[in-house]
């Protein structure tokens, strides 16, 4: 039917001929060969048959048995051989009442090579769904059932035992093959299936005891009275799965044509659309055949001249019209025969068709007017055309299109108008075919493949008549005329509008496309080939001398391990030495240097002078590429990358290999391990930031205007591939162990330090040395704030890549806080050093907000975020005056109410009892009167610098609002005295001369203690062991003592301090 010469065989069918000799088919079963209906519509549109629907009756194509054989087994043992379930062989011999396979005359058989056998698909769903591997075979990839004797196909049931197998027969080149080899596997059933012959189909089944494939209605076996061979119900889920093992499908039975009949013999064709039976007549004419024993043609003419009245209303009628014809009456072209006398068919007119028409009495065409966007020409068609592209029509029954006029287009056939050129743009003519015909508006560029203005993405300018063709070959019209690539982006020749965004934007100076800086070449202009590395202005190979000054460098680097262990391990005391200035100025300048190293990774275009400045600091956090880095580690920016990474670990591992080789020397030479911690330590707290900065750079993603995403260090690196997963891996575990481990190490011993201390801890201790010693006293754990700002500066260049002004408020609030903190804390030993960090502060967060003068016009989403910040700083400014007035009125509210004692939301904090401060100052000025002169001057001369300070401004205040005492020995701050606003009776500084005589005499006393909620009577002082081996030779060494609420100091709150 679809023009294959030789069909009948299975591997070389001969399809493909544009002509067709078979144009009629009347009892086609297509849905058991659905697979190969559709094959030959998808492979052969032109010659496919169509099919004209269901003859009126259904078939049943399944495996039988002849009766004898059924009501032998029955009779003789009672075997239902028509249910499935009797044929399993773990339970019943089936073949006991059928012939061995040797009865078989295989020259009735057709060889398994030349059937459905071979063909593999169907192979491979058998396996699929039964998992018999055993059942086929692999010929050069291509499966096949494995009939071992050439012609049968054996069952699992009794592959290896032939006399147990029932022999199953089917014809044509395999019919139901598929089915059958599953419900026998399935079913454990001893089945050998083969294919017969057209002769051997038919006598076999009469010859020799076996199944046999047959379909119903069928008068082939009918004088077998054959048994249907039940199965479980149809499944059709199951069969559409590959499936076969349920019962077949009740089939209908389709009409099949070849797709020129009705061009050939319309008649014809509208006769077989008719043509149906029912299943009654079907039986009428098989039974009539049976038993009259006459052919097939003489019986089927002796049913057409007994059932007239079943097919008289098949014929076509004077008013049935075939397609090119239309009804037709003496006022013209009708539509509709009812009502209308003397209708004949006449061919359509120019501008109309013939359309197909069906009613009371049957299918008729007439004909009608072309709709719009077609036209006619020509008369008797059965169709109309459609209008070419860059014509339109829209008028019904047109003989010629119409031309789309000027700044319209059409591209497309069979349209009632034109498409206006989009964006405002013209065409140059009349009957435009496409939208490459319309010419771009600036800021906008037509691509090769889709014609459509579309807005020029970020990074491409674009001037009027832009195009893809004219960004890589330049405009033929004008040089002016041609699209750039802009500064500080990139795109590549294949893909000209998949614009990337350069960091730095100095690598992209724009122009065509795939235009780099200096030999730059990894996408997107991000690094340079095999063995060179970028010196800031272009590619430069790499010579040996720069791994030789790498490998000293790491020489020298192992030196100064050893120095620092002696520098940083070296003896100190409470004040801040000059050694101890000067080293913590040194460590402050490097923070300062990694700030502004921090800096400059946020993604503002600074100018490039600033940049340069920017550029060079970034050594400070590992960023050595313009130092030929890529020529020591490798080109490629994993391996760069995580051999920064490791940099941290390989100094650690560094010291503990000095530690190791100093356990060889003498013992004077031998490096303590509370020192070696201790100079870990100093390493770690001194390159946090930069580790804090190493760990995130995988984890900082910028976007390009294609959508894609690239780490801001490594833009040749793009973020969720392969390469970016093995970054990120490393990157992780050094924010995990080192950043964040580090961090909560801090954490837990600034915590334990004081505990240490009163236990007599002391290598623990000195261990921490690093966290403790630059800070005063009361203030050892601002360390710990110091690792917090080093790891949170990096973060909104991590969070907020894409957003600038974010970037920017963001990191001036981290900076603001923390000075805030700097200053309210006081925390450096030097007095200098205090001055120098809120200085350095103060100008670092002027270069923050700086920045903000180099940032581009704001998005809509970076004005959202603007005001939404605004609406939050002038809620808390607003918020936070309330909050006072409210705490101020609710105080003066309990005042009124009799409530003496201050809130503490007011005091910002608990403020002791007078009672108690009084007899503290009372005993304190026995004790101190009853200690010798030259002691107490040489403590006073230890102590640091803001402790003497504190000391003199706290005999200033006893003196002068205690004692009411002016003397000027006292005067050690300027100070305006209470008692200057009231006025005192003579009494009264009697009272208080009498007071200052006998204060040293009066001790605190228990209820004092009571009334304070504590006792300080068990509290426990111990000689502490300096935790920086300290070398003091008149008083106890340098030492932590933990207070508690009680025994806290007496200007306010409880607290822990560093103590004498």
């Amino acid at each position: 039917m679809a023009g294959c010469t030789t069909p009948s065989q299975v591997t070389d069918r001969g399809c493909g001929s544009k002509t067709t000799r078979m144009h009629l088919y009347l009892e086609a079963w297509i849905n058991i060969y659905r697979g190969e209906y559709d094959q030959i519509q998808r492979d052969f549109p032109e010659t496919a048959p169509k099919s004209l629907g269901s003859s009126g009756y259904t078939g049943t194509q399944s495996m039988y048995l002849p009766k004898r054989i059924l009501d032998y087994a029955i009779n003789s043992e009672g075997v239902p051989l028509e249910f499935y379930r009797t044929y399993n062989s773990s339970w019943y011999e089936p073949s006991e009442y059928f012939d061995k396979l040797s009865a078989v005359n295989l020259s009735w058989l057709i060889p398994c090579r030349e059937t459905r056998f071979v063909q593999s698909n169907n192979m491979q769903t058998y396996v699929q769904v039964t998992q018999d591997i055993e059942g086929v075979e692999n010929i050069d990839g291509s499966l096949m059932a494995n009939c071992q004797d050439g012609f049968f196909w054996r069952a699992p049931a009794c592959r290896d035992n032939v006399t147990r197998c029932v022999p199953v027969l089917t014809g044509g080149t395999g019919w139901e093959i598929e089915a059958v080899m599953q419900k026998a596997t399935l079913f454990s059933m001893p089945l050998a299936l083969g294919v017969a012959t057209p002769e051997g189909y038919y006598r076999i089944p009469t010859e020799v005891k076996s199944l046999f494939v047959w379909w119903v209605p069928d008068d082939t076996f009918l004088d077998l009275n054959p048994v249907e061979v039940r199965f479980p119900r149809y499944d059709r889920a199951a069969w559409l799965n590959g499936d076969l093992r349920t019962a077949p499908e009740q089939v209908a039975i389709e009409k099949l044509v070849s797709q020129n009949l009705a061009e050939l013999a319309p008649a014809v064709e509208d006769l077989v659309q008719k043509m149906r039976w029912s299943p009654d007549d079907v039986d009428v004419m098989l039974r009539d055949m049976k038993a009259s024993e006459d052919p097939a043609r003489t019986v089927a003419c002796r049913w057409l001249v007994a059932n007239s009245e079943t097919w008289s209303s098949w014929l076509a009628g004077e008013t049935a019209c075939f397609e090119g014809f239309g009804l037709f009456d003496g006022s013209g072209f009708v539509a509709e025969r009812d009502g209308a006398a003397e209708l004949a068919c006449r061919p359509c007119e120019s501008g109309s068709y013939s359309e197909e028409l069906r009613d009371t009495k049957g299918k008729t065409h007439i004909c009608q007017k072309c709709p719009v966007g077609t036209i006619q020409p020509s008369g008797a068609a059965a169709g109309c055309d459609l209008c070419n592209e860059g014509e339109y029509q829209d008028e019904e029954g047109a003989v010629n299109c119409k031309r789309c006029p000027l700044g319209r287009f059409q591209d497309q056939k069979g349209k009632s108008g034109c498409k206006l050129c989009s964006n405002g743009t013209t065409t140059l003519g009349l009957g435009s075919l496409s939208e490459k015909d319309c010419g771009c508006l600036p800021g906008t560029i037509s691509e090769v493949y889709n014609v459509s203005c579309q807005p020029c993405p970020e990074g491409l300018s674009c001037p009027v008549l832009s195009t893809l063709s004219s960004l890589l070959n330049g405009s033929a019209i004008a040089h002016e005329l041609s699209p750039r690539v802009r500064a500080g982006y990139f795109s590549t020749v294949e893909e000209p509008l998949e614009l990337f965004k350069c960091i730095p934007s100095t690598h992209c100076p724009g122009g065509p496309p795939n235009t780099c800086l200096g030999g730059l070449s990894a996408l997107p202009c991000a690094a340079c080939g095999e063995r060179e590395y970028f010196d800031g202005q272009a590619c430069v190979v790499c010579i040996s001398s720069r791994q030789e000054l790498f490998v000293l460098g790491c020489v020298a680097g192992l030196a100064g391990l050893v120095l620092a262990y002696y520098v940083f391990n070296s003896p100190m005391t409470a004040k801040a030495s000059t050694m101890l200035t000067t080293t913590t100025a040194l460590g402050m300048m490097v923070m300062m240097l990694q700030k502004v190293g921090v800096i400059g990774n946020m993604t503002v275009d600074f100018p490039f002078e600033v940049q340069e400045i920017f550029q060079s600091m970034q050594i400070f956090i590992l960023d050595m590429e313009a130092l030929g880095y890529p020529c020591v580690a490798s080109s490629d920016a994993v391996r760069r990358y995580l051999s920064t990474v490791m940099l941290f670990p390989a100094v650690i591992v560094g010291i503990l290999f000095c530690l190791a080789i100093s356990k060889l020397l003498p013992k004077k030479w031998r490096w303590a391990t509370s020192k070696t911690l201790n100079l870990m330590g100093q390493f770690l707290q001194m390159g946090y930031t930069t580790m804090s900065v190493t760990a995130m750079v995988p984890m900082t993603c910028y976007s390009h205007p294609n959508g894609l995403h690239s780490l801001l260090k490594f833009p040749e690196v793009f973020c969720g591939t392969e390469e970016h997963s093995v970054m990120l891996a490393g990157g992780l575990a050094l924010l995990a162990f080192g950043v964040l481990g580090f961090l909560c190490l801090c954490v837990w011993a600034a915590y334990q330090v004081p505990l240490w201390s009163s236990q007599g801890l002391s290598d623990r201790v000195s261990s921490f040395r690093f966290l403790l010693a630059r800070f005063r006293l009361d203030g050892w754990w601002y360390g710990v704030p110091l690792l917090v700002r080093g790891s949170l500066l990096n973060l909104p260049v991590v969070l907020a890549t894409d957003y600038p002004p974010i970037q920017i408020v963001s990191m001036s609030v981290i900076l603001v806080f923390f000075m805030a903190a700097q200053a309210l804390v006081w925390p450096w030993k030097p007095p200098l050093i205090n001055a120098l960090d809120c200085w350095i502060s103060a100008c670092v967060i002027l270069l923050v907000v700086s920045a903000a003068m180099c940032l581009p016009d704001l998005t809509d989403d970076m004005l959202g975020f603007r005001n939404s910040f605004t609406v939050v700083v002038i809620v808390l400014l607003f918020g936070s005056v309330l909050l006072a007035l409210g705490s101020i009125g609710f105080s003066l509210l309990l005042r009124a109410l009799g409530f003496q004692e201050e809130l503490m939301i007011v005091t910002l904090g608990p403020i002791p009892k007078a009672e108690r401060v009084s007899s503290a100052l009372r005993s304190l000025s026995m004790e101190l009167s009853e200690a010798d002169a030259d002691v107490i001057e040489t403590r006073v001369k230890e102590l640091a610098v803001y402790d003497v300070t504190h000391i003199s401004r706290c005999i200033t205040l006893l003196a002068k609002e205690v004692l009411h005492d002016d003397d000027p020995d006292f005067d050690f701050t300027r100070r305006v005295s209470a008692k200057s606003f009231t006025r005192m009776s003579r009494w009264s500084r009697k009272k208080v001369v009498q007071g200052n005589q006998n204060f040293a005499a009066i001790a605190p006393t228990a209820e004092a203690k009571e009334q304070e909620g504590a006792s300080c009577a068990d509290t426990e002082v111990e000689s502490i062991v300096s935790p920086f081996d300290m070398e003091m030779t008149h008083e106890p060494p340098l030492g932590l003592i933990e207070s508690g609420d009680d025994c806290g100091p007496v200007s306010g709150g409880t607290g822990t301090r560093l103590s004498l």
